[in-house]
């Protein structure tokens, strides 16, 4: 594709995108793989980033906001994102979005909690994220 339209593609996804990376030899010798990986709750630096984006998607709210009581909160919110910031923009939204329909002003931690995906849903994100992270990690296990 991008020998015979000369602009070169970048392919983002989940990590269904990883089937495409080896189709032909080719190809796959021309293509770099960058993983944005997941934050990690055990790793402080990655739980001071969270509060950071979390705090950061908080000020883009079109709501007045229970920003301190939200941020008190940060532990269990972080339970249901399995790591993505992807999942916590999506949360948020459905709450900011049912909050605008309801024509409430405020977005408190009820609400919030009120949106999140179920125990379920992220069991199995959380299933099929850690299989990807396996699968971009099994070239020294395929070289021995």
């Amino acid at each position: 594709m991008t020998t015979g339209t000369e602009v070169r593609h970048i392919l983002l996804g989940p990590y269904d995108v990883l089937a495409l990376r080896n189709l032909r030899g080719q190809s796959s010798r021309r293509r770099m793989a960058i993983h944005c990986a997941r934050y990690q709750f055990p790793q402080e630096q990655d739980r001071r980033d969270f509060q950071g984006v979390f705090l950061a998607l908080l000020q883009q709210v079109p709501l007045d906001v229970e920003v301190e009581t939200l941020m008190q909160h940060w532990i269990s919110l972080d339970e249901r994102r399995i790591g993505c910031v992807g999942m916590l923009q999506d949360w948020l939204v459905r709450a900011v979005a049912t909050a605008l329909h309801d024509g409430r002003s405020r977005l408190a931690l009820a609400r919030v909690q009120a949106h999140a995906l179920s125990e379920a849903q992220c069991e199995r994100m959380a299933l099929e994220a850690t299989e990807g992270e396996q699968a971009l990690d099994s070239t020294a296990q395929r070289r021995e």
